[in-house]
């Protein structure tokens, strides 16, 4: 029961920042479970439950919203050439997750979260701001570097954004682009983490009992979407992904008494 509360606690704010944004529910959900696990507060959950656990549950969100903003969510160019990038290097990276020891895979998350953050606060690239003739040529790159942190983490989003930011009009486009990209490359992700065996009947019935808090928040996150500033916004989200990745940093590094 302890478990479950941690992850449906988890779970509202993810899916409400994914309901806002279209992504960034991966980066909200790992940053408070690798705190929970930093200070011995996760109980039997470990990282690579929260890590299943969370691509099924970013596959499922990804279709939702896919359905209900289907009129708006279209394939093009850019986005296409993204996909190119992002998923064949999400695939590899999502091997290599189930050869990595936990140890590792903490610390790298926890620096690298700590890095998102950092990135997020002093980001000052505006909407509108790339060309769509220069984002289409960084598409595939940015979209092969974002695979490495997808596969391993399922948290392409703080990449796929250096791009996809810029080179939208506005939160709407953006959100609409991430919700096309995301659907996708999340659904063979999760499949593909299904055939590795990683949902055990536990980690199943751990999504079967937080999905409606799942669903709920997306909901909820849509809702808000027309009433968030995004530059406040990504700087407080920012500081608190930074700090909180700082802090689990300095727990996991402590010497065991």
């Amino acid at each position: 029961m302890h478990e479950i509360l941690l992850v449906a606690v988890l779970a509202c704010a993810a899916y409400t920042v994914k309901g806002i944004t279209g992504a960034a529910s991966a980066v909200v959900f790992n940053t408070g479970l690798l705190l929970a696990l930093a200070f011995g507060l996760a109980g039997n959950f470990t990282l690579q439950d929260g890590l299943a656990w969370v691509a099924l549950t970013d596959a499922a969100t990804g279709l939702f919203m896919l359905v209900l903003l289907r009129r708006e969510v279209k394939a093009e160019p850019l986005t296409l050439r993204m996909l190119a990038g992002l998923l064949p290097t999400c695939v590899l990276f999502t091997v290599v997750l189930s050869l990595s020891a936990p140890e590792v895979l903490g610390m790298v998350l926890a620096i690298v979260l700590a890095l998102c953050g950092l990135w997020l606060c002093l980001r000052r690239d505006a909407f509108g701001s790339m060309p769509i003739d220069r984002a289409k040529t960084l598409a595939i790159p940015t979209g092969l570097l974002a695979g490495v942190i997808g596969g391993l983490f399922g948290m392409a989003g703080p990449i796929t954004f250096l791009l996809l930011g810029p080179a939208s009009r506005d939160p709407g486009e953006f959100r609409r682009r991430t919700v096309f990209l995301f659907a996708l490359v999340n659904l063979v992700r999760v499949t593909q983490l299904a055939s590795m065996g990683q949902y055990t009947n536990q980690r199943l019935l751990m999504a079967a009992w937080t999905l409606p808090v799942v669903a709920c928040s997306t909901l909820v996150g849509m809702a808000l979407h027309r009433y968030i500033k995004p530059s406040p916004f990504r700087i407080g989200l920012g500081m608190v992904v930074m700090v909180a990745g700082a802090v689990a940093l300095w727990k996991l590094l402590q010497p065991v008494s």
